[in-house]
């Protein structure tokens, strides 16, 4: 097994006190739902402190619902908040551009960064280890962080800490969480199987057609992520969202500090080459020292003295060494509060950070990215690791955490092709057929009708496959009473409901599909134009006559509220039939109702790796439809980025960044609420974080498998047979060998032609046909054979016949132009 890391990520979240964290169902938790004596507590020590909570330094603490209450707002992740995720469709995600073949092998943890400590002046104080932060400010911080959420989790628990940036001699300051920079983990991502665990019984109803041992292992864990009885509980998941604040800001490319005159050492594994002045190749282990002095730098080389050696080498394998001091090489900023540099601005703000290039008793050159070689006063200057607080004390790093918990149950099966995935998910539904269907969670209670059905969505080409190896496992192989749409026979011990094309859906009522045991369906039905206009109708409330261009019409969440109106029995009815010649006032009679009205027991994505492929509208409908258990089948799973564990992600409905940005968009600040056509967040700046990268492998460990099929090996044994022909295989045979070259000749495999034949002669030794249209025997290849020789003859006749008109004709106007002059041998001339 892998561990991607996070030390304590995978704590289990649900278990936090309602005094600590968010917890909410669908209505969320309010300021209603919180103790009062707690709220008046905080608020109250809030007002002693001028508003600052207080806490030590160096470590996280909560930030309890009451401390959000007594800001005087609403809690993070509220049911207010539950409305707004869940009134807005996800965007559609895409792969292309996102597979990487030089992936990065660290990251610098700037994805989560916020700004400098410029903004937090005003909010923090410092006082020895103790840390203030303003609660209203810090309560903003985590709604704003809340604010991009495409999936509203079950759990949010938010939580702070603040570090201090304490330099050391020779070490580097800290000015990002340890924990969100380093290196990244290998991709393509390794999955696990099924191996280590128990087998489970055979389904009940599996007879004669029985799973293998790895199956029955795969479907033990498979009932074991749905936690029924006896095979585990499956616990939420856990995904981390954060956000820092730093003194530095964007700490730039370290390379940029590596100048003429800074103090700078070897990495310890070097990779480029290393040259004296001599230009021999050198050895890090022969350097008298570690550390020495740039001499002179050109792009990415750079010549070092390390106490008498001059050496060159690469500028990647060199880092710049942090004494604590402004020593050349540092970044630095202006000191806070100048009115006017002695030089001048020179196009430099307060703001800007630049590196020290050079310092001379009282004067220093500095490289700001609006001036190259700024002049001023030493005086001026201040590493930008050194700024203080509004109260004067050192510098800090605010990390802020949002955990969020989603209790999704299922997974996703990747199995190589033909290793019986199919198989393995009917034995699933099979197992828990007389289950008790698993109540509708709060979040989505009253917006969906329950049904107890498992829907089975499937490629156009895999439909009637579904079918039959249905029939085969659990209905005794009734295959001859296979029906390709509607309901199953009364025979069949599953109320099977199919429809490759939306006729069946037509004529059934919302009733009998939430009776149905198993709905089977093609993606192509969902985005068939009679299903779009009937969501549609469904939405108005009205006739749809596919003219209106409002988006409204396609949104889904407005498909929920009519949903939610139409169940709540208030007298709204709604149109039913294809036709929409009447209205009912019951679910229950709803004729033509859609898939995404209902709340299924379970939905499976069979090959659900292709959807990354659909279109935008299409993705929305899958990632929307409901369940109680979400299934992908795939035998290629999109593992080698971390941009396909986060299209896997969303279609179980887990957000595991948090936030995305649409392409082309230059910040995170703004969320998405709808992509438009075309459109499509940008996950290439993921594949360089670490902290998303080490939640998509617990993803993966904890929601995929992918195992190999446990064959016997099969033993080679070659047999030598001698074939008797008959007098007609004999001549098809000897014909063909005619054609083909000898086989030890020089020219046999010299083109594709000659190849070609000779593979027709081997094929010839078994079988009196190598090619063409069957026959029943070889003498009617023979026949067929000598027919077309016979033709090619006549063809041939034909084509000598109508050359010799030819030159029949060239002769005679050779001999009327030239007369007497002409000569016999005209073809020679």
């Amino acid at each position: 097994r892998v561990s991607y890391g996070l030390s304590d990520a995978a704590a289990h979240v649900a278990a936090v006190p309602d005094t600590l964290a968010t917890k909410h169902g669908g209505s969320g938790s309010s300021s209603s739902s919180v103790d009062h004596s707690d709220v008046a507590a905080v608020r109250a020590q809030l007002t002693e402190s001028n508003g600052f909570l207080r806490a030590p330094a160096g470590s996280w603490h909560m930030f309890p619902v009451a401390a959000q209450v007594a800001t005087g707002g609403a809690p993070v992740g509220d049911a207010n908040w539950v409305a707004e995720v869940l009134g807005r469709d996800p965007p559609a995600l895409t792969l292309r551009g996102h597979k990487f073949e030089n992936q990065p092998s660290s990251c610098n943890g700037h994805r989560h960064l916020a700004s400098t400590c410029e903004v937090l002046k005003d909010q923090m104080q410092r006082h020895n280890d103790e840390v203030k932060v303003r609660a209203s400010w810090l309560c903003g911080q985590f709604r704003d962080l809340a604010e991009k959420v495409r999936y509203p989790p079950s759990v949010m628990e938010c939580s702070w800490q603040a570090t201090p940036i304490i330099p050391g001699r020779g070490q580097r300051p800290q000015l990002v969480p340890e924990d969100l920079c380093g290196p990244l983990p290998q991709r393509p991502f390794r999955l696990l199987n099924n191996s280590s665990d128990l087998p489970a019984p055979q389904p009940p109803r599996f007879g004669e057609h029985v799973l293998r041992p790895e199956q029955l292992r795969s479907l033990s864990w498979m009932l074991a992520q749905e936690g029924h009885d006896g095979y585990g509980n499956s616990e939420p998941f856990v995904v981390d969202w954060r956000r820092f604040w730093s003194p530095v800001g964007q700490e730039g490319d370290k390379d940029e500090q590596i100048v003429e005159g800074a103090r700078v050492r070897l990495n310890n594994f070097p990779t480029g080459s290393i040259w004296d002045a001599r230009g021999r190749h050198l050895t890090a282990n022969m350097l008298p020292l570690k550390e020495g002095i740039c001499v002179s730098r050109n792009d990415g080389d750079a010549t070092v003295r390390f106490e008498n050696k001059l050496v060159q080498c690469e500028v990647k394998d060199l880092e710049w060494v942090d004494t604590g001091e402004m020593d050349i090489g540092c970044r630095v900023h202006l000191i806070p509060g100048l009115s006017r540099p002695a030089y001048g601005w020179g196009g430099v703000t307060p703001s800007c950070v630049g590196i020290l290039l050079s310092k001379e008793k009282d004067h220093a050159v500095v490289r700001f990215p609006t001036h190259p070689s700024w002049k001023g006063l030493g005086a001026e200057l201040q590493r930008v690791d050194a700024g203080s607080l509004a109260d004067g004390s050192g510098p800090l790093v605010l990390d802020i955490r949002i955990r969020a918990a989603y209790p999704t149950l299922g997974g996703i099966l990747a199995d190589k092709v033909g290793y019986g995935k199919t198989a393995t998910m009917i034995a699933l539904i099979d197992s828990t057929l007389e289950h008790p269907v698993p109540p509708v969670p709060e979040m989505d209670r009253g917006n969906f009708i329950p049904s107890k059905a498992t829907l089975v969505i499937v490629p156009s080409n895999l439909f009637e496959q579904w079918l039959t190896e249905i029939a085969k496992f659990v209905c005794k192989d009734e295959a001859n009473n296979l029906r390709k749409s509607g309901f199953s026979p009364k025979s069949w011990p599953w109320k099977v409901f199919a429809m490759s094309m939306v006729t069946p859906l037509t004529r059934v009522t919302a009733a009998e599909l939430a009776e149905a045991d198993v709905v089977l369906c093609s993606y192509r039905l969902l985005f068939s134009p009679i299903y779009q206009d009937r969501r549609k109708e469904i939405i108005r409330g009205m006739k749809c006559n596919g003219n209106d261009p409002r988006e409204k019409w396609t949104c889904l969440s407005e498909l929920v509220t009519r949903t939610r109106e139409f169940m709540s029995g208030t007298g709204t009815s709604m149109v039913s039939g294809r036709k929409g010649l009447k209205t009912v006032d019951t679910w229950q009679e709803l004729q033509f109702p859609v898939l995404e009205m209902f709340h299924w027991r379970r939905v499976v994505f069979d090959e659900f790796h292709e959807l990354e492929s659909f279109e935008s509208l299409q993705q929305n409908s899958l990632q929307h439809i409901r369940a109680s258990y979400r299934w992908g089948l795939t035998g290629t799973p999109p593992v080698d980025c971390c941009a396909g564990v986060i299209f896997m992600a969303s279609l179980f409905r887990i957000d595991l960044p948090g936030q995305l940005v649409l392409e082309g968009s230059s910040s995170a600040s703004t969320p998405i609420r709808a992509a438009s056509a075309g459109s499509y967040p940008d996950l290439r700046p993921w594949e360089v974080d670490r902290l998303l990268a080490e939640v998509a492998g617990r993803f993966l460990d904890h929601f995929v498998r992918q195992n190999t099929a446990e064959l016997p090996e099969i033993r080679l044994e070659e047999h030598v047979e001698v074939v008797q022909h008959t007098a007609a295989e004999r001549a098809l045979y000897l014909g063909q060998a005619h054609d083909a070259p000898e086989l030890d000749s020089e020219d046999a495999f010299t083109n594709e032609a000659n190849v070609q034949a000779l593979e027709r002669l081997l094929k010839l030794c078994s079988h009196f046909q190598a090619a063409g249209e069957n026959v029943k025997s070889a003498k009617e290849e023979c026949n067929r054979i000598g027919e077309q020789k016979e033709r090619r003859v006549v063809k041939a006749e034909n084509q000598i016949h109508r050359c010799a008109l030819v030159i029949a004709i060239l002769d005679r106007k050779y001999r009327e132009a030239l007369g007497p002059n002409a000569s016999d041998d005209w073809n020679q001339e």
